[in-house]
């Protein structure tokens, strides 16, 4: 169990859940200086959507059937998502993406004390 960040040459950093051999992708957030200090911005939910479909004709374009069909499953989850939660513009992470697709799953289960 861990955490894993991937940073690209944008400054962009996505973040990877690792779990009993599974990664859950957390999300991207790309870092930028303001007054000296270094903030972090949370992409929307319409940038990552832009940026699943370059990237998939990126990998179409290459011949990467793999990330094609990881990246179209994904970009499939956002657009579900970003229909039934109209008002929400935030990233949302691979948790908040299984529990709107599965939300009688127990890891989507909230209790109230």
């Amino acid at each position: 169990m861990g955490m894993e960040f991937n940073y690209d040459e944008t400054g962009t950093t996505s973040y990877v859940f690792l779990f009993a051999g599974l990664s859950i992708y957390l999300g991207l957030a790309s870092c930028r200086k303001v007054g000296g200090e270094k903030k972090i911005d949370k992409d929307d939910i319409d940038e990552h959507i832009k940026k699943d479909q370059s990237e998939i004709e990126a990998a179409r374009a290459s011949g990467d059937q793999a990330k094609v069909r990881h990246l179209t499953d994904e970009l499939h989850s956002l657009e579900e998502y970003k229909e039934h939660n109209p008002e929400d513009k935030h990233d949302p992470t691979s948790l908040e993406l299984y529990c709107d697709a599965n939300p009688d799953a127990d890891e989507c289960r909230v209790y109230d004390d």
